[in-house]
């Protein structure tokens, strides 16, 4: 995966994430009132279930983008330290990948089975 294409998934999936939170906080109220508690403990329970997907994805995005280094995706796992993550982020937007085939590389790879 290269810049480009990192760049334009780590976008699309943030704005994802912040279109669903902003529809949920701009009808919290008329949800409550409509819903009840209960309805709306369960929206608030989907709202969560799609941040936890962003995340999953986010890190599934940053583990291609390391593999792109030759890299394992465990280093993804970077993005949980504060400080360290803001470092690693510049670095997976602005530093190339190899050139060439690397041990992650899967194209022209033919499976037979």
């Amino acid at each position: 995966m290269n810049r480009k294409d990192y760049f334009l998934s780590f976008i699309s999936i943030i704005i994802i994430f912040t279109v669903v939170q902003f529809l949920f906080d701009l009808n919290k109220q008329a949800i409550l009132e409509s819903l009840g508690q209960a309805g709306f403990m369960v929206v608030y329970s989907v709202v969560g279930f799609a941040a936890l997907l962003c995340v999953i994805a986010q890190f599934s995005v940053i583990s291609k983008r390391l593999h792109d280094f030759n890299k394992t995706g465990l280093y993804g796992f970077l993005m949980v330290v504060p400080i360290i993550n803001l470092i690693f982020l510049v670095a997976l937007f602005l530093i190339k990948g190899d050139i060439g085939p690397n041990k992650y590389d899967t194209v022209g790879e033919v499976k037979v089975q």
